[in-house]
């Protein structure tokens, strides 16, 4: 277990949620938080963690 892996897994545990579509067997993974305030971190460390262990490109959503 990496230090990276632990930071994420609490972000996980702390702000996140995972959905699996049966049907089409899609995982969908989410973290939710204030937008306005955070946006930074998000950017410069959250996206750029998930591509250092996962090589998956994310983007930032805002719900409507």
């Amino acid at each position: 277990l990496t230090l990276q892996l632990a930071h994420l897994i609490g972000v996980h545990l702390g702000d996140g949620s995972m959905v699996h579509n049966k049907e089409n067997y899609d995982y969908w993974v989410s973290y939710s938080g204030n937008l306005t305030e955070e946006y930074g971190w998000y950017i410069k460390y959250l996206i750029p963690l998930i591509k250092n262990l996962f090589n998956i490109d994310c983007k930032i959503q805002k719900d409507t």
